[in-house]
């Protein structure tokens, strides 16, 4: 017998940077097996390492769909360690819902492999990850006029970076804006996908539009990601199905998993971010 699932989906951008994704409940369709779902991305630059830890059910359990605490697994034992063994274990938060620890523990560098640990009652789920070489080295800003996708003008920021010469790169950019009156963000859309693959070493750009009026914007931190390939593949596969939902003609894409276990599913992941502080006017 077939049941229906239903499954957090959370957006690994909110564990690299806040931008314009939110935390949605979605269906899991046509799964006969209860997953355990883990998620994380790692950085030199983080302040705080983060796992978020999580489960499916099926809706015969009549679960609230916008019940969050409901698939979250608050009793898992996490373990992020280094090839040098060093190990440290991460603590829930109730208040954010994911276990976490001062960066300051256990230091994450550039080049470097991590393992990542997870236990659910006496069940062991296991990743790695590599952290990219290097991070984008500036990024350059204009405020600009562009189309939208309805055909309209509209102000635009603009980010500009060089592309990190002789490798091949995989870009998140986003933007986080301090507005506590609205909620406010840069909605780059697909614009936020960027590879290196046309040509190595160019310039290249994204712009995101205001989903709201910016009148009571003062500061944006400007932000690039280099991530891991599996980290890319996987936040495009959430965007792409998230926004084509509506689209019968779609045929979904089936995020990536490096979560290794019995009914796992997840992504373990390696990045560098890059911001830049600047003020609207």
């Amino acid at each position: 017998m077939k049941y229906c699932y239903y499954i957090l989906s959370v957006s690994l951008l909110i564990l690299i940077f806040s931008c314009d994704d939110k935390v949605d409940l979605e269906q899991f369709i046509d799964d006969s097996e209860e997953l355990t779902l883990v998620y994380s991305s790692i950085s030199p630059q983080d302040t705080i390492l983060k796992v978020r830890v999580l489960k499916t059910l099926s809706s015969d359990n009549n679960i609230e769909i916008n019940n969050s605490d409901a698939f979250v697994i608050p009793n898992a034992v996490i373990t992020l360690s280094d090839a040098t063994n060093n190990s440290v274990r991460l603590s829930y938060n109730s208040d954010d819902k994911n276990y976490q620890i001062e960066a300051t523990q256990l230091e994450i560098l550039p080049g470097a492999t991590y393992f990542l640990s997870v236990m659910v009652d006496q069940r062991e789920f296991t990743s790695s990850c590599t952290i990219p070489n290097n991070a984008v080295t500036e990024l350059a800003f204009e405020l600009t006029d562009n189309l939208n996708n309805a055909g309209d003008l509209k102000e635009s920021v603009t980010i500009r970076f060089l592309d990190i010469p002789e490798a091949s790169n995989n870009y998140i950019v986003g933007a986080r804006i301090e507005d506590d009156a609205f909620d406010l963000f840069l909605d780059f859309e697909n614009r936020r996908f960027i590879t290196d693959q046309i040509e190595d070493g160019a310039l290249l750009a994204s712009f995101g539009f205001f989903n709201n009026n910016p009148d009571s914007v003062t500061d944006i931190t400007l932000q690039v990601a280099n991530v891991e390939p599996i980290l890319y593949d996987s936040l495009f596969a959430s965007y792409s199905n998230k926004e084509n939902r509506q689209n019968p003609f779609y045929e979904v894409i089936i995020p990536p998993n490096n979560i290794e276990g019995e009914n796992a599913y997840g992504v373990f992941a390696g990045f560098q971010i890059t911001e830049r502080l600047i003020t609207y006017q």
